[in-house]
């Protein structure tokens, strides 16, 4: 997923360039104050832009690349942090004159991100402060914590800041750094999408979809479910367009075991493993020579492995037993009468990614999981057990209990058939709205900000600009 990039340098993780930070020369804050460019109330000094500029040359030399290979390659950078730095203020500057706020839910969310973030901030440089007491006690420790603040906060804005300063102004960033974000999609969302544009996506669409799963209707599986997941989220999750043969839903209870087997199960289960591997040896080996030589320890055999497997059924049904105990209690109710939803809301044990808190997801609730009996889905693929008991149950009626093959215990309801074929435009138009929308947006947003750059009250000092990184550059440059 695409994320806004937080070009102050303020905002650049610690943990990420602290070790950089006291390995480059501190200039002195009145050049750290110096205005790089301007536009209203919005300032960048040469402090922030530094920063920023430090921050990526380091990103981009770990990734292999050179910064400073060349005048080029600098000019490179150079523009690239400035198009940056000057993108937010650009946007901060016409949000204010717009009168344009965070909500109150947003500004709520970027506080509390500060507040997490100023946290991992105060430990690294916490622990940075024990190390140099260790080596010189000279000072306490708080002297050590407040002296790094100090040097990092001068660094990167060109003065000298107590923790509480520096956690006021790195909130302050935050919220803009939360209002540029807010303001772009608020933007985003007033590009408009016209019904050719629609259309046309949709036959394009439809079109790859035929081909993808007339040679693998698997991927349908996976494909549909991560849209009804995520694709209200995210525009990189498209909507199938097509339904191959051979789809339905179900609702489904599960209940696991609590713990894992025991080292005794385990070891029995493979001495089993070991007596019939031996038993099938003499079998075949009486068969290849048309003798009973072995029929006497086969017996043997055979029953030592009806005892083991006795003791490990026992064990396991004891492993079992809550659990069994939960999915009969879960029947006994369907039994009674009670919605299968509400009680597979009530006991299913399964995690779905999209639900934080574990809660069934409305998706879930209201139409169940898709599965196909006919097409081989892959990993995601429901499992052998439960597909047999899928097709042995009749639409609108539920399963009796079962164990499926990797212990768990299972209720299933057997819901509508999915109708194969062109899915119907108008079903996911808003989803196209959103993907085409996303789509325009990246050239829509560079028009505005070009836009705005034409501003005459745009103020930029290229000549400072271009003197960062140039005392990095080879002498022949």
């Amino acid at each position: 997923m695409k994320r806004y990039l937080r070009a102050f340098a303020l905002m650049f993780s610690l943990i990420a360039v602290l070790s950089l930070l006291f390995a480059c020369a501190k200039k002195p804050a009145d050049k750290n104050d110096a205005v790089v460019a301007s536009i209203g109330d919005q300032k960048i000094t040469i402090g922030v832009f530094n920063g920023a500029f430090t921050s990526y040359a380091d990103y981009y030399t770990q990734m292999g690349m050179d910064p400073y290979a060349s005048k080029s390659d600098l000019e490179y950078f150079q523009d690239m942090v400035l198009e940056a730095v000057l993108n937010d203020a650009l946007v901060l500057h016409h949000a204010s004159e717009e009168g344009f706020t965070l909500t109150a839910e947003q500004k709520f969310e970027a506080e509390q991100s500060a507040a997490s973030e100023l946290e991992q901030v105060k430990s690294q440089l916490m622990s940075q402060a024990e190390q140099l007491y260790a080596s010189d006690p000279s000072k306490t420790i708080e002297q050590y914590f407040e002296s790094l603040i100090g040097d990092m906060a001068e660094y990167y804005t060109g003065s000298s800041m107590s923790f509480e300063n520096y956690c006021e102004e790195y909130k302050k960033q935050s919220l803009d750094t939360a209002l540029v974000s807010a303001y772009k999609a608020a933007f985003e969302s007033d590009i408009s999408v016209s019904d050719a544009e629609i259309a046309e996506w949709y036959e394009k669409q439809l079109e790859s979809d035929k081909k993808m799963y007339s040679e693998d209707a698997g991927k349908y599986l996976q494909n549909a479910s991560e849209f009804e997941a995520y694709g209200e989220q995210h525009t990189d999750v498209y909507p199938p367009t097509y339904v191959p043969e051979g789809y339905l839903r179900i609702f489904d209870i599960t209940v696991c075991a609590d713990g894992e087997l025991s080292e005794e199960y385990k070891s029995l289960t493979e001495e089993m493993d070991k007596v019939s591997a031996k038993c099938s040896d003499m079998l075949f080996s009486d068969a290849l020579n048309g003798t009973e030589e072995h029929a006497e320890e086969i017996l043997k055999l055979v029953e030592e492995y009806k005892v083991l497997k006795a003791q490990a059924d026992e064990m396991y049904e004891e492993h079992l037993s809550s659990a069994r105990k939960k999915i009969e209690e879960a029947y006994a109710l369907l039994e009674d009468g009670e919605d299968f939803v509400e009680v597979m809301k009530r006991f299913t044990e399964v995690n779905y990614s999209e639900s934080e808190d574990g809660s069934l997801p409305q998706r879930v609730i209201e139409n169940g999981e898709l599965i196909s009996l006919t097409s081989d889905c892959g990993e995601n693929d429901w499992s052998a057990t439960l597909k047999e008991v899928c097709g042995m149950t009749a639409k609108g009626e539920y399963s009796s209990i079962f164990a499926d093959e990797d212990g768990s215990l299972h209720i299933i309801m057997r819901g509508d058939d999915v109708p194969s074929g062109a899915v119907d435009q108008a079903s996911i138009r808003d989803a196209i709205v959103r993907i085409v929308r996303s789509e325009k947006s990246p050239s829509a947003w560079q028009c505005k900000l070009d836009e705005w750059r034409e501003d005459p009250a745009l103020k930029i000092d290229m000549d400072t600009v271009r003197s960062v990184g140039a005392d990095k550059l080879p002498s022949a440059e």
